[in-house]
């Protein structure tokens, strides 16, 4: 071949791979890099994140449910409900009532008519018996009326969803001064006692 047209040819193709066109590719390829880079980063933290979050619940549970005693020792505490007075006969002369908690007489399920056990589990908890101690389909329906303002008309202001698990917990483990408190806090103490109760104890003894 013609060395001139050697020479010619040798500039053109020299001159392809600095053109507009190697530089576009090159910027492209940085910003793949730079991409990939940021994608790569996101995700790293989004693996850290939901690893710290982990750690975290499982440590607020632990926290809460190694401080579950029998409830029977914490019933025992609370206030009866008023007072009897009786003559030396065992007859009643006179019965106190007391203004906050009203007669308070526990009797056993046993005593207490099956109709009325089963209105009050079909209106409370009707999955009482199946549920591992959250009534999963209130929990959902508390939590989008109190989490999404525009259908409850209020922030945290929904209805509850407790199960019967959650209010026997609600009742028994959290102070009386907190029981009305709408928090989120509260919420999750009442629903890791209610969860650690029914690994304990059957649907009978709970109810």
């Amino acid at each position: 071949m013609n060395p001139a047209l050697q020479a010619v040819l040798r500039r053109r193709l020299s001159k392809r791979g600095t053109g507009p066109l190697a530089e576009d590719g090159e910027q492209k390829s940085r910003a793949l890099i730079v991409a990939g880079g940021v994608l790569a980063s996101l995700f790293l933290a989004a693996i850290l994140s939901a690893g710290g979050l982990g750690i975290f619940v499982l440590a607020q549970y632990n926290s809460i449910s190694h401080a579950v005693v029998p409830p029977e020792q914490l019933i025992a505490q609370l206030p009866r409900g008023g007072a009897r007075i009786y003559d030396r006969n065992g007859v009643l002369l006179y019965e106190f009532v007391d203004n906050l908690s009203g007669l308070r007489r526990p009797v056993p399920v046993g005593q207490i008519a099956p109709d009325l056990v089963k209105a009050t589990i079909a209106v409370e908890d009707p999955t009482f018996y199946e549920n591992n101690g959250i009534n999963t389909r209130g929990f959902i329906r508390a939590g989008v009326e109190n989490f999404t303002p525009f259908l409850s008309g209020n922030f945290l202001q929904g209805s509850g969803g407790s199960s019967i698990t959650q209010q026997l917990a609600k009742n028994v483990y959290i102070p009386s001064e907190q029981r009305t408190d709408r928090t989120v806090d509260r919420k999750l103490r009442e629903t890791v006692i209610a969860l650690e109760l029914t690994k304990k104890y059957s649907k009978d003894q709970i109810l």
